[in-house]
């Protein structure tokens, strides 16, 4: 698996564009400093054996929900995201199967983005290839021109 920012091929963008995070909450991989105080406050509330007041079961209760609902959340943007993926990667879906599997999705998207970068490259080598021998046929038909107006 090629790693973040690593090139497909000359011109092929690896960073994520605004096109492609449109309507969809970037997850940061860090915690927030609430998260961490959140975390704290859980690991505080509890001592080893020690049964904990009603007070301290409350707040880590509350917590425990907010840190739920936050993760249904994320898991719903992810679901989302992968919905909107399904939909634009070329696919003919198979009657037995009712959608992608998350893996599968993001699999026939990175072979699709490859394939793409192959297409691109080839392409560039193509043109390049036209272009070198059409200057040279330019050239030669500049140089036969100049030579049979010198003869005249």
């Amino acid at each position: 698996m090629s790693s973040y920012g690593q090139s497909l091929g000359e011109g092929v963008p690896t960073h994520p564009s605004d096109e492609l995070t449109t309507g969809h909450r970037i997850i940061e991989e860090t915690a927030s400093e609430m998260d961490r105080k959140s975390f704290q406050c859980l690991e505080n509330g509890f001592h080893g054996d020690s049964v904990p007041s009603s007070g301290t079961v409350k707040k880590p209760r509350a917590l425990r929900l907010l840190i739920n609902a936050r993760e249904r959340r994320r898991m719903h943007d992810l679901n989302d995201a992968l919905d909107d993926l399904r939909a634009v990667i070329p696919y003919t879906p198979n009657q037995n199967v009712k959608k992608l599997s998350k893996i599968a999705t993001l699999l026939l998207a990175k072979n699709h983005i490859l394939m793409q970068a192959r297409a691109l490259k080839e392409m560039r080598r193509i043109k390049t290839m036209f272009h070198k021998r059409l200057y040279s046929s330019l050239k030669a038909w500049c140089l036969k021109k100049n030579r049979n107006h010198t003869h005249i």
